[in-house]
């Protein structure tokens, strides 16, 4: 039976010192080595799962219409510079603080009434109009 190949993490065989050979090994040095490696390509299986992932949630956010999501501690935003997402899963406290925060800043932002008042009157978009006298047409 042939033996499947399995993705991810493969141990490196070690090979013991064999006596009377130049150059002996360090075996410390190797072995953390060898630990490195085997880390790395860890690592690199995991990236390559965490790619196809992202873009699977990029096709599925594009294909329910929506560029922002946010439920409860789960906030995905479609990242439009360059096609990416930034995902956040918060504790409830955590969430809680976030929609404060950001109910916060809405406020900050929206414009000040005086602010538009004085704009509608540069613009000149109204014109004055003058009263006519009671009783008078």
């Amino acid at each position: 039976m042939a033996k499947k190949k399995s993705k991810g993490a493969v141990k490196i065989a070690r090979q013991k010192r064999l006596p009377g050979m130049e150059n002996s090994k360090i075996a410390a040095i190797e072995n953390a080595a060898l630990n490195y490696v085997e880390g790395r390509d860890a690592r690199m299986a995991a990236t390559e799962e965490e790619v196809a992932l992202k873009q699977t949630l990029i096709e599925t956010m594009h294909k329910c219409g929506k560029a922002v999501y946010r439920r409860g501690n789960i906030s995905v935003k479609l990242v439009v510079e360059k096609e990416g997402v930034k995902v956040k899963v918060l504790s409830e406290d955590d969430a809680k603080k976030e929609a404060a925060k950001e109910a916060k800043e809405k406020v900050a932002a929206a414009p000040e009434p005086s602010s538009i008042a004085e704009e509608v009157e540069q613009s000149g978009a109204f014109e004055e109009i003058e009263e006519a006298p009671v009783g008078e047409a």
